[in-house]
């Protein structure tokens, strides 16, 4: 072993570098993040207009289809930095997740009973009421919003607003209109 050699000497000259790179990455990540965030939320928006779509039968949909990518799962990393949103939070759905845009204002309760109104006549499964209010969200962000939907789905059904559909757990449907 090199007696001139030390930990402590090798951290000296590495640490500088390693701060260097680190405030550059963080630079970066202040500088795109909101470009990055203005993308997610316009590909959310793009998304919940096509899931409209599913209802339209298809021999209408058009011959041509535009194929929309969904964004690369975020890879948790050890250096990660966290930057301050720019952007104002827009639904009140909370935590973080935020309804598309045809939903945003709405209580969980009113979108949820819009959903299964533009559906009458269908059984409507809790995912699919996740991912029409919701659009492409990660899959944590999907457990925190099934639960909650879940959880008004059965309000509702108690309320009266609408009915679970027997011997389909997890389907719900619009009230018979009167």
């Amino acid at each position: 072993m090199n007696p001139n050699f030390s930990l402590e000497s090798a951290a000296e000259k590495i640490e500088p570098r390693l701060k260097a790179l680190q405030l550059h990455y963080q630079d970066i990540l202040e500088k795109y993040q909101p470009v990055v965030d203005h993308a997610h939320s316009q590909l959310t928006y793009i998304e919940g207009i096509l899931s409209g779509f599913s209802s339209v039968p298809k021999s209408q949909e058009p011959k041509s289809e535009a194929k929309v990518l969904a964004p690369k799962p975020e890879t948790p990393t050890a250096t990660k930095v966290k930057t301050p949103r720019k952007a104002p939070k827009t639904s009140n759905s909370g935590k973080g997740l935020t309804f598309i845009p045809k939903y945003i204002g709405e209580t969980l309760t009113s979108a949820v009973g819009k959903i299964l109104a533009d559906r009458r006549g269908k059984d409507v499964g809790i995912e699919e009421v996740v991912a029409v209010l919701y659009g492409k969200i990660g899959t944590e962000e999907f457990k925190v919003a099934k639960d909650r939907v879940t959880k008004n789905l059965s309000k509702g059904k108690v309320s009266g607003l609408w009915d679970r559909v027997p011997e389909k757990t997890g389907y719900y449907t619009a009230k018979a209109k009167s």
